[in-house]
Formats: C-alpha cells, structure tokens, sequence
C-alpha cells in the first residue's frame, strides 16, 4: 500500500462496540508492528502495556473520578496554544459541535470520558533518562 493511501483511508474510531472483545491474537500482531517502527540505533527505549478487562475499568474508573494523571510531558493549556494550533481547534471543535448537536455532543464527552468503549488501550512509556533522537529515530 502507498502512504497517500495509508493517510487517505485513515479512521480514527470514536465508539467501539463494548461488546465485540479484541483477540489476544490482534493485539499482539499491533505490537509487533509497532515494534518496526524506527528509533536511534534501534535502541527502542519504550516499553509496552495492555489493558484489558478488570485493569482497563480500573483505570476508566478512575480517570472518571478525575485522578490526577502524572505526565512527564509539560501540559499546555488550551489558553496557551499557539494561534494556528488554536484555530485548527476552534474550527474543529465548531464542526463536531455543528454536526452532533447538543445531544450528540454530550454523548460525545461521555464517549470520551469512557476511551470511547475501546475493548483495550495500549500504553508506550519511555524512561525518563532518553535521548530524544532515541523516539524520534
């Protein structure tokens, strides 16, 4: 398959069946894809984590309470957004508010709040201590 047609025929899926599991088969067959991409050196200082079942409600349980998250990564708040990240938002955000409407949209924010019923959510960590060419191969 040609990239033009990998980016044109992208989805992205924002509400899963819950009750249509995900095989352990299909989860590994996406890490071990994920596993060619390219890193420095093919040093691949990431490491990978599945949630399933009983963890992934853990975890839906408690980003529902909102608990606090601890990213290493620095958080922009959308105030602070440079001006054509903001516009490509706002123009984003008015079109999902127009095409959903007030009901749809709250539906949305639920989906949202609940990982859009995703049958799993795959975690990439890297180690503090990485170099940024090691991620960005």
């Amino acid at each position: 398959m040609e990239f033009n047609d990998v980016v044109n025929h992208r989805k992205a899926i924002r509400s899963f069946d819950p009750n249509k599991p995900i095989s352990d088969e299909l989860i590994e067959k996406i890490m071990v894809s994920a596993q060619r991409t390219p890193s420095w050196t093919n040093s691949q200082p990431w490491k990978v984590y599945v949630a399933t079942g009983e963890t992934l409600a853990d975890h839906l349980e408690r980003t529902g309470n909102r608990m606090k998250g601890y990213s290493d990564l620095n958080v922009i708040h959308r105030t602070d957004w440079g001006p054509l990240v903001a516009e490509n938002s706002r123009v984003w955000n008015d079109e999902i508010s127009a095409y959903l409407g007030e009901d749809g949209l709250a539906n949305f924010s639920d989906l949202q709040r609940h990982l859009f019923n995703a049958p799993a959510v795959i975690y990439l960590t890297v180690e503090r201590k990485v170099s940024p060419w090691m991620i960005y191969g």
